[in-house]
């Protein structure tokens, strides 16, 4: 058995990306009549809150509504440092 090196993520590939914008998210298995309806659960990676969502329609407004405290942080500090 041969053990390979785990590939690391490269520069240029991750600028301008970080985690404070970063989500997991987990699907629950849909069975076959109910194959277009896909619930789950997102987490925020840089938080750790997590929301439950029942379609996948829902996932944009949760993704906003994380992102919003987020998005205020950023502005205070960018006051702060003018």
């Amino acid at each position: 058995m041969t053990l390979s090196q785990p590939c690391g993520y490269s520069r240029p590939v991750m600028k301008g990306l970080q985690h404070a914008n970063a989500f997991v998210i987990q699907f629950r298995g849909a069975d076959q009549s109910t194959a277009e309806r896909f619930s789950g659960r997102v987490e925020h990676v840089a938080s750790g809150r997590t929301a439950l969502f029942h379609a996948v329609e829902e996932l944009p407004q949760i993704l906003l509504k994380m992102l919003e405290p987020v998005a205020s942080d950023t502005e205070m500090g960018a006051d702060e440092l003018a």
